[in-house]
């Protein structure tokens, strides 16, 4: 990473999305949400974790450059 502070604001950005997302999955299971929708909004949540993860690892240094 080049830029400390480019690294830890989409770091800080990527975690306060995964928060919003788990709080509205468990928003659409109370409301009684499932097929589709439930697993599109699953999978939009894995592909940001993943993001994380690759950012995190080290391996992430592409992605923010792009």
């Amino acid at each position: 990473m080049t830029d400390r502070h480019t690294y830890q604001r989409e770091v800080e950005n990527l975690l306060a999305q995964i928060e919003n997302d788990r709080h509205d999955l468990r928003l659409l299971k109370v409301a009684g949400v499932r097929g589709a929708l439930l697993r599109e909004r699953k999978a939009e949540l894995a592909r940001v974790q993943s993001r994380l993860a690759a950012i995190v690892s080290g391996s992430g240094e592409q992605l923010l450059a792009a």
